[in-house]
């Protein structure tokens, strides 16, 4: 099964803009709320709402790390359960050319935080996204407690990640 989310060429726009503004080489952040549905063999997310976050949003934001505040930890879980939807997070590494891969703090965060989010949202999928400036990488969590590969479609262009990231995972690069 591949695992594939989509978003509108509008939305890839503004989220892009938002993760890696031209005046800024903080991290950023974003959170999407998709549902899903089985087409084919593919699962495909759309995104039903999203999120911008803000300074306020963390409790750390760096050139190279970034950690959300509780509250907006919780006020993303709730508006996730409202909608009934999966929670998208992308994040930005503003720096640098090389290929986009998840970092080490960001694979220590994820394993930590993706089982207590899949356990409050009922074991909905878990969907991540690290965007670099020419490209990005992107896990899921749909089954169990390793990820798998996501893609990011466009309109009807499939942009593919690095996979840099699900090669590494748990060491296994």
């Amino acid at each position: 099964m591949g695992y594939i989310l989509s978003l509108s060429p509008r939305l890839k726009d503004e989220l892009w803009r938002h993760l890696l503004p031209e005046d800024s080489y903080c991290e950023q952040a974003a959170f999407l709320y998709a549902t899903h549905a089985t087409i084919g063999d593919d699962m495909v997310f759309d995104v039903v709402a999203h999120e911008l976050l803000e300074n306020d949003d963390f409790t750390a934001q760096c050139s190279d790390y970034l950690e959300l505040a509780d509250e907006a930890r919780a006020r993303i879980i709730k508006r996730a359960y409202a909608v009934n939807g999966c929670i998208v997070e992308i994040h930005s590494h503003p720096w640098g050319d090389s290929p986009a891969e998840f970092s080490v703090s960001d694979r220590v965060g994820l394993k930590q935080t993706v089982p207590h989010v899949r356990w409050r949202l009922m074991e909905r999928p878990y969907l991540a996204l690290v965007v670099g400036l020419f490209s990005y990488d992107a896990l899921i969590w749909a089954l169990g407690d390793q990820p798998a590969p996501l893609v990011v479609q466009v309109g009807r262009e499939r942009l593919l990640p690095t996979g840099r990231s699900l090669g590494s995972w748990d060491g296994r690069k």
